[in-house]
């Protein structure tokens, strides 16, 4: 299952920009004036930390195993420190990765209570690498492997891997204590189903409007071109709907030449009046609706954002197929 995917190409900005205006809606943020817009591994964005203590950190559904991977990147040839740790959010850290001195990952059970692994392979700066752990949170039972590049670098099992007195994972954190400028691209969290190997994720805009356009835009009779914004405008560009109401978007057509793992939809959205409301975000497929019973509390009257992901076609319950992705239609509805 897959539980969280960005690949940064929404960042607002070029290269070099501070990115902190949409991406604080998303995550929390540590020193966010050092985090950047930086270039992408393939085209597009990726997410640049300039400066210690800079880092995102988010919560996610509760597991004790998983595999957190992404494109990884730094530059500066010294310095050493965590580009990457995994947390129990009531207790505290379960395992950080570390990068040292000498560019090679270090693996550590805690916040550094035990060395557990160090990789041979050094990260030669300024390349990109596609990183994967898999870790599995328990005292005795516990296990872990790291992939670079899609090759296994070390793993273990049968020892404890808990950092704290818990077998919870439900927290990530990217950099925030790392000597170095680092990048992230093409980042994705699964469930202990296994690796998915090196991914893109690619973040897409909606086009023109779909079947149902039953939201209220703020100006003019596109829906479309008033939620396409980046970075996210607040109340000068948006739509306001109601219980019920529907609005579907088609997406550019996109050439994806492998297996599609799954579909994050994002929205920001805030409650203008009323209490109770709820925002579902749907899919339409050859005709077939998904996602009409994913509601979520929308009880702000600020932005916030919202997610869902889907991983099967709701027209075939199958995974998605790269033509039944470009010819379905994602949208939001009101609940």
């Amino acid at each position: 299952m897959v539980l969280w995917l960005d690949g940064f190409d929404w960042l607002p900005g070029n290269t070099g920009d501070v990115a902190t205006t949409d991406l604080q809606l998303k995550y929390s943020t540590a020193l966010a004036g050092s985090i950047q817009v930086g270039t992408g591994r393939d085209a597009g964005k990726s997410l640049r930390m300039v400066a210690i203590p800079a880092g995102i950190f988010r919560t996610f559904d509760s597991v004790d195993e998983l595999v957190i991977a992404f494109a990884f990147m730094h530059s500066d040839a010294l310095g050493s420190g965590r580009i990457m740790s995994l947390n129990d959010n009531t207790l505290g850290r379960q395992c950080r990765l570390d990068l040292n001195d000498s560019e090679q990952l270090l693996l550590y059970r805690g916040n550094g209570t035990e060395l557990l692994d160090t990789s041979t392979t050094q990260l030669v700066e300024d390349v990109w690498y596609y990183l994967e752990l898999r870790y599995l949170v328990h005292a005795t039972a516990g296990s872990y492997e790291l992939r670079i590049n899609g090759n296994t670098e070390f793993s273990d099992s049968g020892i404890n891997t808990r950092g704290v007195a818990s077998d919870v994972l439900d927290l990530f954190v990217l950099a925030d204590d790392c000597n170095r400028t680092v990048q992230f691209d093409d980042f994705n969290i699964v469930d202990g189903s296994g690796f998915l190997g090196d991914s893109y994720v690619r973040d897409i805009f909606p086009e023109s409007d779909g079947d149902d356009s039953e939201w209220t835009p703020d100006s003019g009779t596109d829906h479309f071109a008033r939620i396409d914004e980046t970075p996210h405008d607040g109340d000068t560009s948006h739509l306001e709907g109601a219980l019920a109401d529907r609005d579907l978007f088609n997406l550019p057509a996109q050439n994806i030449g492998g297996q599609i793992h799954g579909v994050q939809l994002n929205a920001i959205a805030k409650r203008v009046s009323g209490s109770n409301l709820k925002l579902k975000q749907v899919v339409k497929s050859d005709g077939v609706f998904g996602g009409g019973d994913s509601d979520q509390d929308v009880s702000s009257t600020s932005y916030d954002h919202f997610f869902r992901i889907t991983e099967d076609d709701p027209a075939t319950s199958a995974t998605w197929q790269p033509g039944t992705f470009n010819s379905a239609q994602f949208g939001i509805e009101g609940g």
